[in-house]
């Protein structure tokens, strides 16, 4: 099978847009090779694939920078910067009967967790954090990001602010199943 082929199907199956949009780019380079090869024969006095290649190597180089400033290498959310053009759009085109809801968490204890087990630990407590955030509040819509340290933020559209005390209560009792698996409970204190 063609790597472009395996690409594609890991394209498919992935839920991560991230790592969505770089499978849907390297898959594209094996298909832009190709159409690039087949301008190649029908015009032989050309040098049509190597400009193909180059051009599509270009776009994957662009593409992977532009994830390098603006994904959190550790959690793999969105970082800062991703959070404010967000915000920028989507305040500028809210829904109506809806409110833009942001959630602002700090992880507790987190300089007590650096503290006692390391900060290989804190990162463990941070991506674990991370993860939860993708599974409980990425499938609902949610924008997740990571502003710094052991600070996140999401943002959605909700219909009233009930349902923001539920996704509060959901995040909660996820963080209490993980801590069951960590020599330490991890909490968050949120407002939204």
């Amino acid at each position: 099978i063609p790597p472009a082929v395996i690409t594609w199907m890991h394209f498919r199956s992935s839920h991560n847009y991230p790592n969505r949009k770089r499978l849907l780019l390297v898959s594209s380079m094996g298909l832009l090779a190709f159409v690039a090869s087949v301008a190649q024969l029908l015009l032989p006095g050309l040098s049509v694939f190597c400009v193909g290649v180059t051009f599509g190597l270009l776009i994957i180089f662009m593409e992977d920078q532009h994830q390098r400033v603006s994904i959190d290498p550790l959690t793999r959310l969105n970082n800062r910067t991703q959070l404010r053009l967000f915000l920028d759009t989507k305040v500028a085109a809210s829904s109506p009967g809806k409110h833009l809801v942001m959630f602002i968490m700090d992880l507790d204890f987190f300089k007590q967790i650096n503290d006692k087990y390391g900060h290989m630990e804190g990162d463990k407590a941070l991506i674990t954090l991370s993860n939860v955030l993708k599974r409980i509040l990425g499938p609902r819509g949610f924008y997740i990001s990571r502003i710094g340290g052991d600070e996140f933020v999401t943002v959605a559209e909700l219909r009233g602010f009930t349902e923001a005390a539920k996704m509060n209560g959901l995040l909660q009792n996820a963080l209490e199943g993980e801590s069951e698996k960590l020599p330490y409970d991890l909490s968050l204190s949120i407002g939204f």
